[in-house]
């Protein structure tokens, strides 16, 4: 590594850490020799084991966090490029393909959903290697429906891919057609008769495995899920006590709260097999329940079409299953039928479903007529304040309503997390701390949501970092340019004393101004 030879490196790390696969250091070396040839996403994803074998380095996080910050620059300043040709020649799949993938790797699965829809739209010779890519971020965005779909398409179009079947074989599991999936698993193995991943879904679809264990026990399973609950109170990073917790509140049937404990442990182990399982369980239920309410609602709807009750009821619902559309126009209907003024609550879950549908101008319209009626309400001003920061726009707005909000809810997790981002954008990072360190004291701090705020405060503060360091070279340069070439060397030496190491084409520069002084 030291002497730039980094794919020898490489091949050295991959033998020692075959050899040791429980020590963190050389998944950290790797990660390391990644980030050197650039590329970043093997080396986020060698030092996020790094860091989970040794969680207490602070070292691995500050490289991974700078790893991070460098690779999503990269990643937005690729997306902006292709923008820039889709405004050129809007019917090129390939700038489409590629924004998709770049939301993937920065695990924005809503945006890569809706970039990769739109590449579909526009090419109709879609490798099944996309598809398997494609139908990974419908997993993660819970379009379980839609990618039942897609991938019984594309089964039909490359019925020899044993890796489609097994998507689709899991996809239909998710959706509780336990035959169709199982078939769809004996094909895929009759291509590749030892592909793990179909075997252990053919064991799932036939009832085999893991599932097994899910059988309601009267409410014997009460006592112990108060028991874990009162234990989490208490030590709320005990894991194994969450995912016991789980278990017992799927046996008991209550699904919405396992879905809830199971988003506190999404962002440790999502790999994990054990936690995909239980993730896999709960979402099958949660999306077969949601749609017998769709049908129940909509019958009661057809009887009685202005129940603003089933209204509302049948629009939630929709929104659980993320089908934002539907509730939208569901709501939509119902308001011109009625006056605007006489139902607040219809109209704010309007706004509200537009903004999470990316419809902003719609939700902020809505919202900007709900204040001018009602200017107490601190429900329209968080979201009005969300959404200013959703989209880094109007940020007097957003912290006038916010503070509001956190001055009228102390304990409003929502309002400190989208003030700390509002500071970063900011670059006023005191101030971002400050309403993080709040969230995290006062009000959930074991929150996937106060991780996933650590991580952007992080990310923000790197960049803003990296950009002061960058400043430093341009304005040895600027020195340089204008004949101080003393000058541009102590600049430099600045700049060098906050580097690890110097890339080639910055040692030629250092090297040309120490020549010219």
């Amino acid at each position: 590594m030291n002497q730039n030879r980094i794919k020898e490196a490489i091949d050295q790390l991959n033998k020692y850490i075959a050899s040791d696969p429980r020590n963190a250091e050389g998944y950290l070396l790797r990660g390391l020799c990644y980030e050197k040839t650039s590329e970043y996403q093997y080396s986020v994803l060698d030092l996020r084991r790094a860091r989970q074998l040794d969680p207490n380095n602070p070292e691995i996080k500050k490289d991974l966090d700078r790893v991070i910050s460098t690779w999503h620059e990269q990643l937005y300043r690729k997306i902006e490029g292709h923008k820039r040709d889709i405004a050129i020649d809007p019917n090129n799949p390939f700038s489409y393909l590629e924004i998709g993938k770049c939301y993937r790797w920065l695990e924005d699965w809503k945006e890569a959903e809706t970039w990769y829809d739109e590449y579909l739209k526009r090419d109709d010779n879609v490798s099944s290697d996309e598809i398997i890519r494609y139908s990974e971020i419908l997993a993660k965005t819970g379009s379980i429906t839609k990618g039942e779909r897609v991938l019984k398409k594309y089964v039909n179009k490359y019925p020899d891919d044993w890796r489609l079947w097994s998507r689709y074989g899991y996809f239909n599991l998710w959706l509780g057609k336990f035959k169709t999936a199982e078939s769809a698993f004996k094909k895929s193995l009759s291509f590749k008769p030892f592909f793990m991943e179909a075997q252990d879904g053919l064991d799932l679809a036939k009832n085999q495995s893991y599932m097994t264990i899910y059988q309601p026990r009267s409410n014997q399973s009460v006592y112990p899920i108060d028991r874990y609950y009162n234990i989490l109170e208490k030590s709320p990073d005990d894991d194994e006590v969450r995912f016991k917790l789980v278990h017992e509140l799927i046996t008991a049937n209550r699904f919405e709260e396992a879905y809830k404990q199971l988003q506190f442990l999404q962002n440790k182990y999502s790999e994990d097999e054990r936690y995909k399982t239980l993730w896999n369980t709960v979402n099958n239920y949660r999306d077969s329940t949601l749609n017998q309410r769709v049908t129940t609602y909509t019958d009661s709807l057809k009887l009685d079409p202005n129940n603003k009750k089933y209204v509302l009821k049948l629009a939630e619902t929709y929104a659980g299953l993320f089908y934002y559309d539907n509730a939208i126009e569901i709501l939509e209907e119902y308001l011109n039928t009625v006056p605007e003024d006489q139902n607040p609550d219809v109209r704010f879950k309007l706004a509200q479903y537009s903004a999470w549908n990316y419809e902003w101008e719609k939700a902020i319209a809505i919202l900007k007529r709900l204040i001018e009626l009602y200017p107490d309400n601190l429900d329209y001003q968080l979201l009005r304040g969300q959404i200013a920061v959703w989209t880094v726009l109007d940020f007097d707005i957003a912290e006038k309503y916010l503070l509001n909000v956190v001055a009228g809810r102390p304990k409003e997790l929502s309002a400190y997390i989208t003030l700390s981002s509002m500071y970063c954008w900011e670059k006023k990072f005191p101030e971002a701390r400050k309403y993080l360190d709040i969230a995290k004291t006062s009000t959930a701090p074991n929150s996937p949501e106060i991780e996933e705020a650590e991580n952007n405060y992080a990310l923000h503060l790197s960049a803003y970092e990296e950009q002061k360091i960058f400043e430093i070279r341009q304005e040895a340069g600027k020195l340089a340019s204008e004949g101080d070439c003393k000058g541009a060397v102590a600049k430099f030496e600045e700049y060098k004393s906050k580097r690890t190491a110097l890339t080639t084409d910055e040692l030629k520069e250092y090297a040309n101004y120490t020549s010219c002084a």
